[in-house]
């Protein structure tokens, strides 16, 4: 007996709920409806504050995520079905009157909707909750490279062009040194080089050091070709730590710096030495974590010495 008294509060269960949240619909049609038109205002006010991130992130040139974009029109897609469903005319069948009593089924069929909807528009919201709408694009290194050489002649410097792009895919180079006087076109040699190497280069970061280095100026350069945000670091040993946390990440790399005067202090600017990246003739075989990544130097100055040393 005991076992068929379980057996029957269970088949009551399953009997019970469902016919309960039938009759749900029909009592609660005012509320499901009130609780959708709040749902959907709350709804368009998160969209309204995503829309303020991604329009500031606009205005300041950074790239919007597509999910960002993606969630937005599923907004808007909403909305629209929200607008829809709350005008239906149907609705009116759903009033009691003198003169006619209210369509049952239209009620219950339209509650339903409205509840169901309720909870489509709790899970939108719930993806709309971004840490992060825009993320830094890194420069164009080949349209900036292109507008600032113009149309000079490189006729004269074909072959050096060449020899340099045969010493990158020299795996046993690592290190190329660009010398000569003030005014010969070394930076512009090397800026067609770095358009060159975009196609065999994963990276190709370019800084101009000067005869005066100014630290910061120099990791905001390759910063921003590698789309790298440096404003939460408020020292310059904190950039160079995330210059060269990023720089390491990256199989496959060519450093290129322009016009050195003196040998630089790699660890205060964030970049890897080329010490750190010998290459010996000794070596038979090299290893698969060393073959995977690489990070190759191409450099200019007026003195021969600086850059042997």
């Amino acid at each position: 007996m005991e076992c068929l008294t379980m057996v029957g509060e269970k088949l009551l269960d399953y009997t019970l709920a469902p016919m309960a949240r039938q009759v749900g619909y029909l009592i609660f049609y005012n509320s499901n409806v009130k609780e959708l038109k709040e749902k959907a205002e709350n709804l368009q006010h998160a969209r309204e504050s995503v829309q303020q991130r991604v329009d500031a992130a606009i205005r300041d040139g950074d790239e919007i995520y597509n999910g960002v974009h993606a969630w937005l029109k599923k907004v808007d897609e909403m909305a629209r079905k929200v607008e829809c469903h709350i005008q239906d005319d149907l609705h009116k069948k759903t009033w009691c009157s003198s003169r006619s009593f209210p369509n049952i089924w239209t009620r219950h069929q339209l509650s339903r909707k409205s509840k169901k909807m309720v909870q489509e528009i709790e899970i939108l919201k719930k993806e709309g909750q971004f840490e992060h709408v825009c993320y830094r694009k890194a420069l164009d290194l080949i349209q900036n490279l292109s507008s600032a050489t113009g149309d000079v002649d490189f006729v004269s410097r074909v072959e050096t062009l060449d020899a340099i792009m045969e010493a990158l895919r020299d795996p046993n180079v690592n290190k190329i040194g660009v010398y000569g006087m003030g005014g010969v076109g070394k930076s512009t040699l090397v800026k067609q080089v770095a358009m060159k190497a975009q196609k065999e280069f994963d990276v190709v970061v370019m800084a101009t050091i000067t005869q005066n280095p100014d630290v910061e100026k120099i990791q905001g350069q390759i910063a921003d070709m590698l789309g790298l945000n440096l404003s939460n670091e408020q020292s310059l040993i904190g950039r160079a730590s995330r210059l060269l946390g990023r720089l390491k990440k990256e199989k496959n790399v060519l450093l290129i710096l322009d016009d050195l005067w003196e040998e630089l202090k790699w660890d205060e600017i964030g970049i890897p030495s080329p010490k750190e990246h010998k290459h010996s003739s000794n070596k038979i075989s090299i290893s698969s974590e060393m073959q995977q990544r690489s990070c190759k130097f191409l450099m200019t100055s007026r003195d021969r010495d600086i850059l042997s040393n």
